[in-house]
């Protein structure tokens, strides 16, 4: 086979560089990326996988909302919410920088490893299970339910950021899962890496908001509200960047 020559992303057949189909089953050839090449750095920011990340996104919060609310003991909730509280405190309690690298190290680590092919998918549902279960055991603690306590979550900026990550992850772990019986891993392990940064970048950021707003809660409970200004600030500035870069797509 030319070293010039292609293979059809389905079947495995060579196909002629210049070949739009494959012409042993038919498909669509897709046009040869390198795995580490600016193109593949773009295509994250294509309304495809834009399309399909957004839909990620609702169903994991979909998957918290149900989760939330499944029906607990109250022994369970106690169990739960004391073992939440001691998180949360380790981290409350902690100087805003290290504050701000602890909620970093624990939620990128969690993103990592949904990126994982097959296992990612499955850490994905276990870690959103258990989040639930402490959502709804503060729910319960605090004389509200879960559904209730995560809307509230939604109020604060970190959450728009962090859960997002999370879909991301658990989605371009997806697609590299895919990418082993479509026989183009490699490309899209490319790809993975470039969206490992840009969750690594996006989570950098919701931890810094997450930190403020902890440090903000010990002055008002309202007071982290006022996070959503810069929230916006930089919301806008990634919209059109992204626009930038798909006009170059």
């Amino acid at each position: 086979m030319s070293s010039k020559q292609r293979v059809c992303h389905v079947c495995g057949y060579p196909a002629q560089p210049d070949a739009n189909y494959c012409i042993n089953c038919g498909a669509k050839l897709e046009k040869a990326v390198k795995p580490l090449s600016k193109e593949n750095f773009l295509s994250v920011a294509n309304s495809r996988w834009l399309r399909w990340a957004a839909v990620a996104f609702l169903i994991e919060l979909v998957i918290f909302f149900a989760l939330s609310s499944l029906p607990m003991s109250a022994q369970t909730a106690q169990t739960y919410a004391s073992g939440g509280k001691q998180l949360v405190d380790s981290v409350r309690n902690q100087p805003l920088f290290l504050r701000i690298l602890a909620i970093f190290e624990n939620n990128f680590r969690i993103a990592s490893i949904e990126l994982v092919p097959f296992f990612g998918v499955v850490f994905f549902g276990v870690s959103t299970y258990q989040t639930a279960q402490i959502i709804e055991a503060f729910g319960i603690n605090s004389s509200l339910n879960g559904p209730i306590l995560m809307l509230s979550l939604l109020f604060l900026p970190h959450s728009w950021l962090e859960l997002p990550a999370y879909a991301v992850a658990t989605y371009q772990g997806l697609l590299l899962s895919v990418s082993i019986f479509r026989k183009r891993f490699f490309q899209e392990l490319g790809r993975t890496l470039f969206v490992l940064l840009i969750v690594g970048v996006e989570l950098f950021v919701a931890a810094i908001f997450e930190g403020v707003e902890i440090t903000l809660q010990n002055y008002g409970s309202i007071l982290p509200l006022v996070t959503w200004l810069p929230f916006f600030v930089i919301a806008g500035l990634v919209y059109n960047l992204i626009k930038k870069v798909r006009q170059k797509i």
